[in-house]
């Protein structure tokens, strides 16, 4: 798993929960496999994640929001 460093992170123009999702999982350079690892779910699971097609539930959002540490939070909010 690598992180790119030094490059400002702005999700505040994605409109959903899956499209920040599957744009922080790249900005990590995280696979939709690692991510799905991560989070307790499968690899379909997290690819209904990002394409809105299911929202996660709790105990895996948190999961996911862990994993990202310090940009997680990001994930949940439409301004940065």
């Amino acid at each position: 798993m690598t992180t790119t460093i030094g490059t400002p992170l702005n999700l505040s123009h994605l409109p959903t929960f899956g499209k920040r999702l599957r744009a922080l999982r790249k900005y990590k350079g995280w696979t939709q496999e690692e991510l799905a690892d991560l989070a307790g779910v499968d690899k379909q699971t997290g690819y209904r994640y990002e394409t809105d097609q299911m929202s996660p539930n709790l105990n895996n959002l948190m999961n996911i929001i862990q994993a990202f540490g310090e940009n997680g939070s990001k994930l949940l909010a439409t301004n940065d």
